[in-house]
């Protein structure tokens, strides 16, 4: 999930500010909670943007499949936009 922008902000909300917050505030029931959560909203999020792209990936093939004209036109869009989504992300 290298390209993917809310697993490295999980990775960063682990890594830096859980300490950031732990140093401003000190280690508190709060800031332990509040860093938890947080990376854990991050890593769902992430698991939603790579179930969103295996399920275009998939609709795709599926109507490749199919191979009907207006298939492959939306076929093509769904790739447009695949490409376009993992271009944004390694940015």
């Amino acid at each position: 999930m290298k390209t993917n922008r809310h697993a490295r902000r999980a990775e960063r909300v682990i890594d830096d500010l859980g300490e950031e917050i732990i140093a401003g505030e000190g280690i508190t029931d709060a800031t332990i909670v509040a860093t938890a959560l947080e990376a854990n909203t991050q890593a769902a999020l992430a698991l939603v943007h790579e179930q969103r792209t295996a399920n275009l990936i998939a609709a795709a093939e599926s109507m490749l499949i199919e191979g009907s004209e207006r298939s492959r036109s939306m076929v093509g869009a769904m790739r447009q936009e695949i490409i376009a989504r993992l271009v944004e992300e390694k940015r």
